[in-house]
């Protein structure tokens, strides 16, 4: 089952969908021949903003996960939008899980539900060491494939019950990114 973790309440929950709904194919890595290719982990989640945070207090965020995130190897995006963070995640597993561990703790978060997380064969925001996309509840609505008038509480309990939503929603945010001018944020 997904996972959702709430700081307030110290425990997690989970949303209706099992691990091995994750599309891995036949195994965690594929070999072709003597050419071994390691997957890429994604995880999708969400949260809810322990207080609202201001463009000042995002883009200490970013800075921060940037420069930890070029590091680690690790890539994504995140948007904020009426207290609540959606972020992709990509990198090693263990070090997104060990990343994952360390945002459940993260007093700035009330509560972490995770949307969707599977093996990918190539990171989505490979990149982005960690792209930040502004948006409205109208447009992460739509991105979702719901009315522009759907609450983000609506839209998230959405991608908990449809997982395929959440990749929905990233690939959408993928999009976006794809027609802004190279930013600072972009992976070496």
């Amino acid at each position: 089952m997904a996972r959702a973790f709430s700081a307030k309440k110290g425990r997690y929950r989970s949303a209706p969908f099992a691990l091995s709904d994750i599309a891995l194919g036949s195994c965690y890595q594929n070999v072709c021949g003597s050419q071994h290719q390691t997957m890429t982990y994604q995880i999708i989640y969400s949260s809810e903003s322990a207080t609202p945070m201001q463009m000042d207090d995002l883009e200490e965020i970013l800075v921060q996960a940037r420069r930890n995130n070029a590091k680690n190897g690790i890539t994504g995006a995140l948007v904020y939008v009426d207290g609540v963070f959606l972020q992709i995640l990509e990198g090693e597993s263990p070090t997104v899980q060990q990343l994952m561990a360390k945002i459940s703790t993260d007093v700035r978060h009330e509560t972490i539900t995770v949307l969707k997380e599977r093996e990918v064969p190539v990171a989505m925001f490979a990149d982005w060491k960690m792209a930040y996309v502004s948006a409205t509840a109208a447009q992460v609505a739509k991105w979702a494939g719901l009315s522009e008038v759907t609450a983000i509480p609506d839209v998230v309990t959405d991608m908990r019950q449809a997982p395929d939503t959440a990749t929905r929603v990233a690939q959408s945010i993928l999009s976006v990114l794809e027609t802004l001018p190279v930013a600072e944020d972009k992976a070496d």
